[in-house]
């Protein structure tokens, strides 16, 4: 479980591979990690999501954030 999208690209052979990975910038949501001693935070766009649905924990010595909602269409109806 967890695997990135790189490891499981190695796993794949290289002509099942262009087909299997999406961009970058769709695959991954951006982060900011501000370093500041003494202080820990991250920044995630999460615009699309209300408070109800992100939850975050920490396991172990990782941050884990999970957000999910019911798909709504946008003004293109998607």
């Amino acid at each position: 479980e967890g695997l990135l999208e790189a490891e499981l690209a190695a796993l794949c052979p290289a002509t099942l591979a262009p087909y299997y990975l999406r961009a970058p910038s769709v695959a991954l949501p951006t982060a900011q990690v501000p370093t500041d001693p003494g202080h820990f935070s991250v920044l995630l766009d999460v615009k699309h999501f209300s408070p109800e649905e992100i939850a975050v924990k920490v396991v172990g010595e990782h941050v884990e954030v999970h957000a999910r909602h019911e798909e709504r269409p946008d003004e293109h109806g998607y």
